[in-house]
C-alpha cells in the first residue's frame, strides 16, 4: 500500500500493488543524488533559542564559548557561562524554562583525544551566573556534526518541573523533580538528535506528545562537519512517539534510508509533524509513523540535509506560521514559507542580504500573542534578523 501527496491538494490516494519484484545491488545511478552540505565545518554558532516567555530574552550556543545571552532582543550579548571552562563551554544544547527565562538547562560537552567523554548537564536559575551540574550520566557531541541538529533538551510546556534530556549514545532519560533525580526511559545504543514536545496541544488529561528522533552514523556525515567523534550501534533512523507526558514511548516508525536531524509540531493537529532530514523535509500525517518526502516540484529544497525548522503561533491564524531551510539552499538566500497544514509552500527571497546557508530558524517571539512576522536565522556565515517574514534581514554581530 503507497500513499501520494499531490502538489497542491489536502488529498491521499491509497492503492494496492499486486505484483512486486526486489532487486539486488541496485546500481548507484538509481539512487537519490543528496547534495552533502558545505561551509559548515568551521561554524562557531550552532544553534538559537528564544525564551518563551520575553521575547528579549536571546540564547545563542557556541562550540567552544559557551552560551551567548542577550536581553535587549539581540541588540547586546554578553557570555552567560558563571564558572564554567573547557568541556563545558562545548554547547550541544539549551533549554529555557517556559516560564521563567532565568532558568536554563545547558547540555555541554565532547570526547577528548583518547574518545573518553568530558562534559554533562547544567542548569542555572539566575541567567547564566551560576551554574551547577546535574546528576546525570549522559554524553553529548557539541563539536562534530550533531553539533547543528535539534535540540536533545526540553522542559515539559505544561510542567516544567518534567525535563527530558538526550544522549549522543547513552539513551533518553526524564526527570519530574527538575533535574534531581531521572529515570532511563532506554533508547541506548541510538543517537538522539532531536526531542519535540508539542507546546499548542493538550488532551482531557493535560498531556501532549512528544517526540524524539534518532540518527544512525553513516548519515552524519552529510551535516559537513565530518564523521561522529562518537559511534553509536544502530543502524536505523526512528520516531519515538509518548502520549503520556513521556511516560513512556513507543517506536513510530523505523527508516533504513535516511536520517533524522529535527523535529517539529504544528498548531492546527497534532497529527501533523514535519522532520528536517539527511534527505530533505519530511511530512507526516500521522505522528511519523507514515511519512513522506516532499516533491522536487513543490517550492521545498530537496535530497539536500535540513536542520532548520522553525514555527510561530501568528496568533490571528489557526495553524502555525513554519519557515524552513536547507543547510545549504540551492539558491543563495531561499527558505520555504507555509502558513496552512504544512502542505503548500512559497519561496522567500531576502532581498537585501543572502545568508550562504541556514543552521536554525526560530520565531523571534514566542509569547501567544505573537503575529509571527519577526524570526531569527542562524546561517552557516552568522547571525540574521528579520521583521517582515524573510523578505529583508540585517547581520547581527555577536562576537
Amino acid at each position: 500500500v503507497f500513499r501520494a501527496l499531490p502538489q497542491y491538494a489536502q488529498m491521499y490516494f491509497r492503492a494496492a500493488v499486486s505484483k512486486i519484484s526486489l532487486t539486488k545491488d541496485v546500481n548507484p545511478e538509481h539512487q537519490p543524488n543528496i547534495v552533502p552540505a558545505t561551509g559548515t565545518d568551521k561554524v562557531q554558532l550552532s544553534g538559537i533559542t528564544v525564551a518563551p516567555s520575553d521575547p528579549r530574552v536571546v540564547v545563542i550556543r557556541t562550540v567552544n564559548r559557551g552560551l551567548l545571552r542577550s536581553l535587549d532582543g539581540g541588540k547586546n550579548w554578553q557570555p552567560a557561562n558563571g564558572g564554567l571552562h573547557e568541556a563545558a563551554n562545548a554547547v550541544r544544547s539549551v533549554a529555557i524554562h517556559p516560564r521563567n527565562p532565568d532558568i536554563m538547562l545547558r547540555a555541554a560537552g565532547k570526547a577528548d583525544a583518547k574518545g573518553i567523554f568530558r562534559g554533562g548537564l547544567f542548569r542555572t536559575s539566575d541567567g547564566g551566573k551560576s551554574w551547577k551540574q546535574l546528576p546525570l550520566e549522559c554524553d553529548f557531541d557539541a563539536v562534530g556534526p550533531s553539533a547543528i541538529c535539534g535540540s536533545v533538551l526540553t522542559f515539559l510546556p505544561m510542567n516544567p518541573d518534567i525535563l527530558f534530556v538526550g544522549c549522543e549514545t547513552r539513551g533518553l532519560f526524564r526527570s519530574d523533580d527538575s533535574g534531581a533525580t531521572w529515570v532511563n526511559l532506554g533508547l541506548q545504543g541510538q543517537r538522539i538528535t532531536a526531542i519535540h514536545a508539542n507546546p499548542y496541544f493538550q488532551n482531557q488529561f493535560g498531556q501532549t506528545v512528544i517526540e524524539v528522533v534518532t540518527c544512525p552514523d553513516r548519515f552524519m556525515n552529510l551535516l559537513g562537519r565530518g564523521q561522529p567523534t562518537m559511534t553509536t550501534q544502530e543502524r536505523s533512523s526512528i520516531i519515538h512517539v509518548s502520549h503520556d507526558n513521556g511516560q513512556t514511548f513507543r517506536q513510530a516508525s523505523s527508516r533504513s534510508d535516511l536520517g533524522y536531524y529535527n523535529a517539529m509540531s504544528l498548531r492546527c493537529n497534532p497529527h501533523v509533524w514535519l522532520y528536517g532530514t539527511s534527505h530533505g523535509l519530511l511530512y507526516s500525517l500521522s505522528q511519523g509513523t507514515d511519512s513522506f518526502l516532499y516533491s522536487t516540484s513543490l517550492e521545498v529544497d530537496s535530497l539536500r540535509p535540513f536542520t532548520a525548522l522553525g514555527d510561530s503561533i501568528a496568533s490571528p491564524q489557526l495553524c502555525s506560521r513554519k519557515f524552513v531551510a536547507a543547510l545549504n539552499p540551492a539558491t543563495t538566500g531561499h527558505i520555504s514559507r507555509s502558513d496552512l497544514g504544512g502542505d503548500v509552500w512559497t519561496w522567500t527571497n531576502s532581498g537585501n542580504q543572502a545568508f550562504a546557508g541556514v543552521i536554525a530558524i526560530t520565531s523571534a517571539d514566542l509569547t501567544p500573542t505573537s503575529p509571527g512576522n519577526s524570526w531569527w536565522i542562524l546561517g552557516t556565515d552568522g547571525l540574521y534578523r528579520s521583521n517582515n517574514n524573510g523578505r529583508t534581514v540585517q547581520k547581527i554581530k555577536v562576537l
